[in-house]
């Protein structure tokens, strides 16, 4: 998941970075709202150990008990 969340923030960052590269008023903002986007889906990813914390009595049960 980390690798993920990296791959989020470095799309972010690659978008920022266009946004000041060009000169067209109407990309730039497309630009820095795509930023923005990229950086809320990288905030929304809960820690891999709160998503285990959260789905490992599930995996256990059905280990245990099957579906």
């Amino acid at each position: 998941m980390g690798q993920r969340l990296d791959e989020f923030r470095a799309a972010a960052a690659e978008c920022l970075e266009a946004a000041q590269s060009t000169e067209d008023v109407k990309a730039a903002t497309t630009l820095l709202s795509m930023a923005r986007k990229w950086l809320e889906l990288a905030d929304k990813q809960p820690p891999m150990e709160d998503r285990l914390q959260t789905q490992l009595p599930e995996f256990n049960r059905r280990q245990l008990f099957g579906d």
